[in-house]
């Protein structure tokens, strides 16, 4: 007996610690809480720089703030385990909470008997009275015709004279709450998907060149597109007067099987997508200083006709007119009188028994030779235009199998807003007496929420069965 007992009394103990733990997870403020929490340590993580250089954190930070942050893993805060482990009990929360209040609105969802208490609805201050000319058989055959336009599902019951007639629509709205919860974990389990399982990289690819593999972000992982990516051109185009990037695109060519199969020119926030990869247009740079091709522009200065060809470093042209040979020797950085002018060409013409003109043409002062040649005199002036450069693009490379968890999420969240802001659980019912020669008929109805808005829908609902019946 005694062995019994303790055997009870440690069920007992254990059957109430178990309800402990559920009473903590179903209640509200542990929600509160949780979602204050994540909101404020979000905002956090937009103030501190996240999956920054370590370096640059410790000189902007300071060594005791960059320690504290580091510590709490704030530099890599979305991936790190406590903001996990918020969004773990946030989840745990919703489900047992939901599954607390389930029963009870299932009840009144399916409930079998649809009984009603007609001085439910006869006290409500919702309700409408009005007298209609006829006989209460003929009262009760049009207004049980307009109602069935209401609603299929009618309960009739005649009690001492008074005819009563009961309906209910929108019984599962109640559930609008739950689809807004279920809209919330799976946003989270496709957040989850992605933290764990997608992938986020960068790539360089110079122009006429493929790639088949990308680096990860933190190069652990060399990932195996399965497909080659080709960058056929890159275009940079620059502001006005300054060497600021106004656009860049790339045109991008997706390869498999030895055929192409897309192509796209991306630009910052247009990128192309294939086979779950995104690939964003995300940075620039020039592989060499030195230009592959450029358009190089003779002006004749007795004919004032001008000559063009496409020249690049080491290439000589013979000058139409006898005005000589005109070589590209080389391509750098200029100095005039102590100052720097930039990029410049050089070049020499060179002409039958005179002396080598040395020719230069900085890019950022394409007539600058005109100075040279109106001091010597000179027969001819040189320009430079469509200096083509080689350049690499830049790609972010991302892939997010949790995306599409994430989008039935919010299809899921303003579906089950819609359903519980605008949507409700009503009861109307009718009820006819005879008074006379005429007939009383009361309009009454009740919601479980927006009972002012019910108030005007019953007020409206009145004014058809008074003209029905009229």
């Amino acid at each position: 007996m005694e062995k019994s007992s303790n055997k009870t009394s440690i069920r007992q103990e254990l059957w109430n610690i178990l309800y402990e733990i559920w009473n903590f997870f179903a209640s509200m403020q542990l929600s509160v809480v949780t979602i204050l929490f994540l909101a404020i340590t979000s905002i956090l993580g937009t103030v501190i720089h996240q999956s920054g250089d370590s370096g640059h954190n410790f000189q902007h930070y300071g060594p005791f703030w960059f320690q504290f942050f580091e510590t709490l893993d704030l530099f890599d805060m979305y991936h790190s385990i406590w903001y996990q482990a918020a969004f773990l009990i946030l989840s745990i929360n919703i489900i047992v909470c939901s599954i607390d209040k389930l029963s009870s609105t299932w009840k009144i969802i399916f409930k079998k008997d649809s009984s009603f208490s007609f001085s439910k609805f006869e006290n409500l201050k919702s309700n409408v009275t009005f007298k209609v000319p006829g006989s209460l058989k003929e009262t009760e055959l049009k207004i049980k015709s307009q109602f069935l336009k209401l609603s299929k599902n009618i309960k009739e019951e005649k009690v001492d004279g008074r005819i009563t007639f009961y309906t209910e629509k929108g019984r599962k709205t109640r559930l609008g709450v739950y689809v807004v919860h279920l809209s919330i974990l799976f946003m989270i389990v496709g957040g989850a998907i992605g933290m764990y399982f997608g992938f986020e990289g960068f790539v360089n690819i110079p122009e006429g060149k493929s790639i088949t593999k990308v680096l990860s972000k933190d190069r652990t992982e060399i990932r195996d597109l399965g497909f080659e990516l080709r960058c056929d051109n890159f275009d940079l185009t620059l502001y006005k007067n300054s060497k600021m990037a106004k656009e860049y695109r790339s045109d991008l060519v997706v390869i498999e099987n030895n055929k192409e199969v897309l192509k796209k020119s991306i630009i910052v926030n247009d990128p192309l997508r294939y086979k779950g990869y995104n690939f964003y247009q995300s940075s620039y740079s020039e592989i060499s200083s030195k230009p592959n091709v450029m358009t190089a522009v003779f002006r004749s200065n007795e004919t004032g006709i001008e000559y063009s060809k496409k020249m690049k470093i080491g290439d000589k042209y013979e000058i139409p007119e006898g005005l000589g040979t005109f070589s590209v020797d080389k391509y750098d950085n200029y100095l005039f009188r102590g100052n720097s002018l930039g990029d410049a060409v050089f070049g020499t013409i060179k002409r039958d028994g005179k002396k080598p003109v040395e020719v230069v043409v900085p890019l950022d002062h394409p007539q600058f030779d005109m100075m040279r040649n109106k001091m010597k005199k000179g027969k001819v002036y040189v320009r430079f235009t469509d200096i083509d450069k080689s350049f690499q693009t830049g790609l972010q490379v991302t892939s997010d199998p949790g995306v599409w968890w994430v989008y039935l999420g919010f299809i899921l969240l303003i579906a089950g807003c819609y359903i519980t802001f605008f949507m409700c659980h009503r009861s109307i019912c009718i009820s006819i007496s005879s008074n006379g020669k005429k007939c009383k008929v009361m309009v009454s109805g009740t919601a479980n929420k927006n009972k002012q808005g019910m108030k005007f829908w019953v007020e409206k609902y009145a004014g058809k069965i008074e003209n029905a019946c009229k």
